[in-house]
């Protein structure tokens, strides 16, 4: 009696077992997150979360690479790749490979899992774009899903796990880089951006006191995006003495953020150069010139009787012009007026 006690005992544990091997229920948990999801991660910060695997095991998937795990990484990024995760088992029951393309990790089970199997898997992670605080499941997301094969199973195999930066410390664009120079008679305008995140357009504002700013042209962002991105922008009219630049940058939203403040300066050569002597007779010396430019001859009826082209200091010969008075203008390559001036030549 006691034998077949032992028995029925022995077929009742065995068909317990059978059962509950008999269905792989995956269990994927992502309840570990440094900071915690109502946190904050700033801007270039850091992170840890960790994900959960546990109880897979199927008498009908017997063989190796039965699971395959997925975890995809949203606006974070595991900057050494594989070399950022790592398991609380030694040697872990996944092989797992890093596609720095689509920011996912994939694992594929490498050997046999056994039953009340569990394994913790961390992915320490870079931020790579800010994002204000989540509602709901917006901001950085990781998610792990499982792809095991029909079984039966249609629960527990996808979880997500967030954290966020604090609204008040985000920019939606990083601005790495921002210059203003003078070319020829204009101001060239160069920025660099080093992410951007829902980024709308930038606003080129320019001022004469830097203190009231106006307006002077447009520029689309590109969205969003973690590569550098180069802008360019030329402002064709400057005026002269100090010109003061700024970006005003906007988002899709709204939201809008000025730069700091570059300083071109044009200085006003009109009252630099200088013609000598006047009246002249057989030359003229035109000087301070300070870059190429057009000397031109008119006439009192306004023909143009010479023309010529001049830099820094040059003497003019007038011996091939009549006697009587003109008026003499030195324009710049684009045409803009520096000097004008009567001029009489005696014969």
């Amino acid at each position: 009696m006691r034998n077949l006690k032992f028995l029925i005992l022995a077929i009742i544990t065995c068909a317990i077992t059978l059962s509950l091997n008999a269905q792989e229920n995956l269990n994927l948990t992502a309840p570990l997150l440094a900071p915690a999801p109502m946190g904050s991660v700033e801007s270039n910060g850091s992170g840890c979360f960790s994900f959960s695997i546990q109880n897979v095991n199927n008498p009908g998937y017997p063989n190796a690479g039965d699971t395959e795990i997925e975890i995809q990484l949203d606006l974070i990024a595991a900057s050494n790749g594989v070399a950022d995760l790592s398991s609380d088992l030694s040697p872990g029951a996944y092989d797992w490979s890093y596609d720095s393309g689509t920011n996912t990790y994939t694992g594929i089970q490498s050997g046999p899992i056994g039953f009340l199997y569990s394994e913790t898997i961390t992915v320490c992670f870079d931020v790579i774009a800010n994002s204000p605080c989540p509602v709901e499941e917006l901001g950085f997301t990781a998610t792990g899903t499982i792809n095991s094969g029909d079984d039966g199973n249609t629960t527990d195999n996808i979880a997500s796990s967030y954290t966020c930066t604090e609204e008040s410390i985000v920019l939606p664009v990083v601005l790495s880089h921002f210059t203003a120079s003078r070319k020829d008679a204009t101001s060239a305008l160069a920025w660099t951006t080093a992410t951007e995140v829902n980024n709308s357009h930038f606003i080129v504002e320019r001022s004469t006191d830097g203190q009231t700013f106006e307006e002077i042209g447009k520029v689309e962002g590109h969205g969003t995006t973690s590569s550098f991105t180069q802008y360019t922008f030329i402002d064709l009219s400057p005026v002269t003495g100090k010109n003061y630049y700024r970006l005003n940058q906007y988002d899709f939203d709204g939201r809008n953020d000025k730069s700091e403040i570059r300083v071109v300066e044009f200085v006003d050569t009109k009252t630099s150069i200088t013609v000598f002597p006047n009246p002249a007779v057989d030359f003229i010396r035109v000087s301070h010139v300070e870059e190429e430019a057009k000397l031109e001859f008119y006439n009192m009826s306004g023909k143009l009787a010479y023309v010529n082209t001049i830099s820094e200091d040059t003497v003019v010969s007038t011996k091939s012009l009549a006697g009587g008075t003109y008026i003499l203008q030195v324009l710049d390559i684009h045409g803009n007026k520096l000097h004008t001036e009567k001029i009489v030549v005696n014969k």
